[in-house]
């Protein structure tokens, strides 16, 4: 069988490596977009997902939307939890000294409204670990440092060592954020989410998580006013999600999914 990790390379083995052969059992694993193509690429790759048997999403949303985007039944659409092992096992020194809030990560991300909102607590510092494209036409406010292209030890011990950290979407449709959602939850940390569909499986409002609607600075600006001012939620949300990681979101938990995924398409 041939396993693909990604829509691109699950559109190339379709389009190249299977064209004109005996059919060979598809796993497309982690099927996921931070934008959907449009046009004739969009075109181009529902004629080649076609014959694709089993498909990997990390969302529940993402089932319909892929099935009505590229015309293929939703029962080919798998969900899994992104499960990983923790970003870091012992973060590095601390090397901001006194409270901050961070952000963290670079897919679909609205760093717009973060600033908007950084804006309205000036006296909370802020730290975006990010691609420097995601901020380019941003005006970036004097409580903001922003850190692009950091290791990934580093960059995760800035999450570490934060008090709390956001994760600002585009977006209520947005079916990203995963890897910094559950890296966050891993490291027992309180997080402020965009309330997208598509972290629903993961974030829970209150529980877990604060959820806040897309672009909307205000809202953004009193969950990190509240989280700041409660330390017993904080560490309620932390503890919650820690334990949320450990029992949904696990590397063993993703190599036990992939064997049965394996397992099914081979039987056939």
């Amino acid at each position: 069988m041939l396993t693909s990790i990604g829509p691109a390379n699950s559109f190339y083995v379709e389009a190249i490596v299977q064209r004109g052969k005996a059919r060979i059992p598809h796993l497309a694993w982690a099927f996921n977009f931070t934008d959907l193509p449009k046009g004739r690429q969009r075109e181009a790759m529902i004629r080649a997902l076609q014959p694709v048997e089993r498909f990997v999403v990390f969302s529940q949303m993402e089932r319909q939307l892929y099935a009505d985007y590229f015309d293929l039944p939703i029962e080919r659409f798998h969900f899994l939890h992104w499960g990983v092992a923790s970003p870091l096992s012992i973060p590095e020194p601390r090397s901001i000294a006194g409270p901050y809030v961070a952000a963290l990560g670079g897919e679909a991300r609205d760093y717009a409204t973060l600033m908007a909102a950084a804006r309205q607590r000036p006296d909370t510092r802020f730290v975006v670990i990010a691609r420097p494209h995601n901020l380019v036409g941003i005006d970036v406010p004097g409580n903001v440092e922003v850190r692009t292209n950091l290791p990934w030890d580093q960059a995760w011990s800035l999450v570490a060592h934060a008090d709390l950290a956001l994760i600002p979407l585009l977006t209520g449709e947005t079916p990203n954020g995963h890897v910094t959602l559950v890296g966050g939850m891993h490291l027992g940390k309180a997080q402020i989410v965009t309330d997208s569909r598509g972290v629903h499986d993961y974030a829970q409002h209150e529980e877990n998580a604060l959820l806040v609607p897309p672009r909307d600075p205000g809202a953004l600006a009193r969950a990190i006013e509240r989280l700041q001012d409660d330390p017993v939620l904080r560490a309620k949300l932390g503890e919650n999600a820690a334990a949320f990681a450990r029992e949904h979101c696990s590397e063993a938990m993703t190599a036990r999914s992939a064997r049965r995924h394996v397992e099914a398409l081979l039987a056939g």
